[in-house]
């Protein structure tokens, strides 16, 4: 069986034949020429490489089917410089994205974002970036497969909710005995839709507000999964001297081991106030909120 390309050689040759024999024109000699380089020809090869991608991605990703991890909002710069041909014919490069959309030259600069994190599934949101590489000639393609995830969640406390949106300013007050300082019903803040939360450490920064003078012994963290069992739970205690205060964030640091589907967090809250007025805050200057570090 003869290749196509051998094929291509042969019917070449025998038009070079005839227009030899045939006389050539100085037209005649240039399509000679260009039939010769045609021939002789080989396509160019094409090679990505990216900057901006991380360097030890999360051990729970399959890189058998990524080329790259990146965080969301970072700027990676693709590279095509390593790209060739073997016949030093000038190159052209152009870039499709996932969305279709183009840019051209031999590096470009792509910015991925992650709408919604309900999306990820607790894995990676994978986009596919497609280099054309052009010697005028042939062209040959290549593709790369970068998976996007978020370098941080970060949730806020609402009225019983917790939110991917900063809400209003406002503040809630903790229900009390006289004295003695004790959510009694908990404060329970619940996902509308549970979110899966991968192996990472968390920041929970709570603002309460109080008089100078009242107590908060403890206060106990509590992260639920979608089927009401915990996923993590932390207390701090705190002494006479760290309690004298009026308004304060205090924050609460943990850690999740395995991939969650977070649901809901309950918070406690121990002490003694000589006034019914403890609060919360909500939203502005003032949010209370927690964050979950990938990186």
């Amino acid at each position: 069986m003869i290749s196509v390309k051998k094929k291509l050689i042969i019917l070449s040759c025998s038009i070079i034949f005839l227009l030899l024999l045939s006389g050539c024109t100085e037209n005649q000699k240039e399509q000679i020429e260009d039939i010769k380089k045609n021939v002789t020809n080989s396509p160019p090869v094409a090679i990505i490489n990216a900057d901006g991608i991380i360097k030890n991605p999360p051990e729970y990703l399959n890189m058998g089917i990524l080329d790259g991890v990146a965080y969301d909002g970072k700027t990676i710069i693709f590279d095509a410089s390593d790209s060739y041909d073997s016949d030093g014919d000038s190159l052209s490069y152009e870039w499709i994205w996932a969305d279709s959309s183009t840019s051209t030259g031999v590096r470009a600069n792509k910015v991925f974002e992650i709408d919604d994190v309900k999306n990820l599934d607790g894995f990676s949101m994978v986009y596919s970036v497609t280099l054309v590489v052009s010697d005028g000639r042939f062209s040959s393609l290549a593709s790369y497969k970068i998976g996007i995830i978020p370098e941080k969640i970060k949730l806020y406390f609402s009225d019983g909710e917790l939110l991917l949106n900063k809400p209003d300013t406002y503040n809630e007050k903790i229900r009390i005995g006289f004295g003695k300082i004790k959510n009694t019903e908990g404060l329970e803040y619940i996902l509308t839709s549970p979110i899966k939360i991968q192996n990472c450490k968390y920041v929970a920064s709570i603002y309460i507000e109080k008089p100078r003078f009242s107590i908060i012994n403890k206060i106990s963290f509590t992260l639920i999964n979608n089927s009401g069992e915990t996923i993590d739970t932390v207390e701090d205690e705190y002494g006479l001297p760290d309690s004298i205060w009026k308004e304060k964030t205090i924050e609460i640091n943990g850690e999740i081991n395995q991939l969650e589907e977070l649901k809901k967090i309950i918070i406690d809250i121990d002490g003694f106030s000589i006034r019914n007025k403890v609060d919360i805050y909500y939203g502005g200057v003032k949010d209370s909120n927690i964050v979950f570090d990938y990186s």
